[in-house]
């Protein structure tokens, strides 16, 4: 397994300060770019794509996940198009707990552009858990975390 990889000819590995490279990928759109690129995204999916199966695809999803409460809309916003794109990579209790600890950091933050905020029944899918569909506003209840609601298509029990 490896600890490094090429991007671009950018070399990511052990020492990259990961959040401050996909920081800088997000608002320059330059650090990972391919000479094509037209938009951040493409470098970032290039280093995920890099990264599969390496001991840098972990410290990458943390990284991500750190970035969704960054002090900046726009990064929380990108960080949660990530966490939308590579789902399967998140833990839904990691994901909900930050959901639960800054619910007012996801006022106004999309993941997509043609998507609501995240307080507006945005519900993301979480990778393949029972809780995949997720009402990203604070609930309201007595409970401090989101409620999960039925996946599309299953079977509803009353009892």
């Amino acid at each position: 397994m490896t600890d490094e990889v090429v991007v671009n000819g950018v070399r990511v590995g052990p020492s990259t300060d990961l959040p401050s490279l996909l920081r800088r990928q997000i608002t320059d759109g330059n650090v990972l770019a391919g000479k094509y690129d037209d938009s951040p995204e493409p470098g970032i999916w290039s280093l995920f794509a890099a990264a599969k199966g390496t001991r840098l695809e972990p410290r990458l999803v943390e990284a991500v996940q750190s970035l969704l409460t960054d002090s900046d809309p726009s990064i929380r916003s990108a960080a949660v198009g990530l966490a939308q794109a590579y789902a399967e990579k998140f833990q839904a209790p990691d994901l909900l707990r930050v959901l639960a600890d800054h619910p007012n950091l996801f006022e106004g933050v999309t993941g997509r552009l043609d998507e609501p905020d995240l307080t507006r029944q945005q519900q993301p899918r979480l990778g393949n858990r029972s809780c995949a569909r997720i009402d990203w506003r604070p609930a309201c209840s007595s409970s401090p975390y989101p409620v999960p609601t039925q996946e599309p298509g299953a079977a509803r029990t009353t009892g």
